[in-house]
């Protein structure tokens, strides 16, 4: 009876510490001030003040960079990069990037970035935009991607549908290239309406071009 007693009131305790607003634990971050290396380790999040590079590394929940980031091989759940950011072999749930950001063998769902992309044999499964001029090979692109740019280059790409957007203080003509069998499944459009469309050997689009005009390369 007394051992009924004391998890009645025990019970009680807790409740009413739940009903006072009390936090669950929050994920451990790990903070460097300066260059970082990680290898085959598992973190909740990391902030990174400098030059950063992870082998091998899991990071379950956010890995935030104000520098450099060369990562091999790493699982990331979210990224904020504000630096050159070089990404090989790498699969990462959502990511945001400042600067130039090169890309090879990676798996990505949703991305944002802001500067120069290159892409090398990539799977981008959800909706992306980019802002500055990108060059992508052997990649697909599985949902809408958006970019700001003057020209982008597609080489042996498969593209789900393109939008391309306005890019401040350009307003000269907006150059799609589709190169070596790349595929657009869908349309290809310029919100801005001043747009062109470089068809390569081998290329097609199934959908329409909104806002541009299709050229043959020669």
């Amino acid at each position: 009876m007394q051992k009924n007693i004391f998890l009645m009131i025990a019970t009680l305790l807790c409740s009413m510490q739940l009903q006072a607003g009390d936090v669950m634990p929050q994920a451990f971050t790990s903070v460097m001030n300066g260059s970082a290396h990680y290898g085959k380790e598992t973190i909740d999040q990391i902030v990174i003040n400098g030059k950063a590079e992870l082998d091998g590394t899991t990071v379950t929940t956010r890995l935030q960079v104000s520098g450099t980031l060369d990562a091999k091989d790493a699982h990331i759940k979210a990224m904020d990069i504000h630096g050159k950011t070089s990404l090989n072999g790498c699969v990462v749930d959502t990511m945001e990037i400042h600067g130039k950001t090169s890309l090879d063998r990676c798996s990505i769902g949703s991305m944002e970035v802001y500067g120069k992309a290159d892409l090398s044999d990539c799977s981008i499964s959800k909706k992306s935009t980019i802002t500055g001029f990108l060059v992508a090979g052997s990649s697909k692109f599985l949902e809408e991607l958006t970019v700001a740019s003057d020209r982008i280059v597609f080489s042996s790409c498969s593209l789900s549908s393109l939008r391309v957007i306005e890019t401040k203080g350009f307003k000269n003509t907006q150059v799609v290239e589709l190169k070596d069998n790349t595929t657009v499944n869908g349309s290809i459009i310029f919100e801005r309406g001043n747009g062109e469309v470089i068809l390569g050997s081998n290329c097609t689009i199934t959908g329409n071009i909104v806002g541009g005009k299709l050229r043959k390369s020669a």
